[in-house]
């Protein structure tokens, strides 16, 4: 399904050394606090009627500490 706020996401990275890359785990089961400006979960129903547009967004809100946020900005 889609992303929704409420949800657990693991954030990954990309090293990359030389040729070689690999993936590597930043952060684990982090909660998704909002998509968009969308704070809350919505039903199923209502999502379905809302406009095309509804659903998509260029930006997540994540619970984060201080620690955590600078681990992110710095595996950017």
């Amino acid at each position: 399904g889609l992303l929704v706020p409420g949800d657990l996401v693991d954030l990954l990275y990309t090293e990359r050394r030389g040729t070689h890359s690999a993936v590597r785990p930043l952060l684990q089961k982090v909660l998704v606090l909002a998509t968009g400006t969308t704070t809350e979960r919505t039903a199923p129903a209502a999502a379905a009627d809302a406009p095309p547009d509804a659903t998509s967004f260029a930006t997540v809100t994540l619970s984060v500490t201080p620690q955590e946020a600078q681990r992110v900005v710095l595996a950017q």
